[in-house]
């Protein structure tokens, strides 16, 4: 048996290794952390994202301040009700950070749950997650291994490649020159093309902040939620760049009565669903105010940065 046809064995079986070693794994699929992760070692790879999902219930005034080592990146930042009706009120929710790893190395993670201008020893909870950066695997574009979670004592150490480079140095394989020639171009797997495909981002508030940061990419929409009383006569004045498109505005009364009947004067919720069309700085900015009367100092003012790439 020759040597290039004892290569293409050699490396059908090691695919075959890849495959099933991978198959309840989740190809491309990002690792998702929790309250239940607190203080714990995970390991991931350059370029990859992962999820930290967290409660929270922002009608108690508290909320997670999450602050990120250099190595890691926030890409979006969105909370989720757990009621979506708007008929129940502080039921709290989920605040969600997509996070990308972009340098090499021990990185961390660390939240604080707290009132906005409160100290840090003020915090009710805290929350770290210690993540190791490691370089990408040579089958990275193929193939991506989920987050490596360790126990809190564990050791961090990156995955030993070096038998798996030896088994294929040397060996004349010309049948696979698009697998081992680096530099390659791989068709996505399903699974990439539907990392890529448009997001939802989510901004809530029931105590709105004077301003709010999200990234977006052209094509994801950004529902933008916040608190109402037109009974008053007051209500939001938007404006927004011309790189975001207005598909959706309405309003939703917030309580009812007895029988299902809505309270005469009961606050509810605005909500705005823009379309992101053009790449670059966007920007929505909210006035609360009498539409008839004239822009004065003492108005509360909102604006929500959307950073299209």
């Amino acid at each position: 048996m020759n040597r290039s046809m004892i290569g293409l064995l050699l490396l059908l079986s090691f695919s075959l290794l890849l495959l099933s070693g991978t198959a309840g794994m989740g190809l491309l699929s990002p690792a998702t952390f929790g309250a239940d992760d607190d203080g714990k070692n995970v390991t991931v790879r350059t370029g990859d994202t992962f999820w930290v999902k967290l409660p929270e219930n922002p009608t108690t005034g508290y909320s997670w301040d999450l602050k990120l080592s250099d190595g890691l990146t926030k890409l979006s930042d969105t909370y989720e009700p757990a009621d979506r009706s708007g008929f129940k009120v502080g039921v709290g929710g989920t605040h969600s950070y997509e996070i990308k790893a972009t340098q090499k190395g021990l990185q961390k993670l660390t939240g604080s749950y707290m009132r906005p201008g409160d100290p840090a020893s003020g915090a009710l909870e805290n929350y770290t997650l210690i993540v190791n950066v490691v370089d990408g695997s040579p089958l990275s574009g193929i193939f991506r291994l989920p987050a490596i979670i360790t126990g809190r004592d564990s050791p961090l150490s990156a995955p030993d490649t070096s038998k798996t480079a030896g088994l294929l140095s040397g060996l004349s394989l010309p049948q696979f020159p698009a697998i081992l020639n680096a530099g390659t171009s791989v068709p996505p797997l399903p699974a990439a093309r539907m990392a890529n495909a448009p997001r939802e981002i989510k901004v809530t508030h029931t105590d709105v902040p004077p301003s709010d940061a999200v990234a977006a990419r052209v094509g994801d929409t950004v529902r933008l939620e916040l608190p109402e009383n037109p009974s008053t006569g007051y209500s939001w004045q938007m404006t927004w760049s011309d790189g975001l498109e207005k598909v959706s505005d309405d309003y939703r009364q917030g309580s009812t009565g007895t029988a299902g009947r809505l309270l005469v004067g009961a606050p509810g919720t605005h909500e705005w669903v823009f379309k992101v069309t053009e790449a670059g700085p966007q920007k929505v900015t909210g006035v609360y105010k009498r539409p008839w009367e004239s822009s004065s100092a003492g108005e509360k003012t909102y604006t929500l940065d959307v950073d299209a790439g």
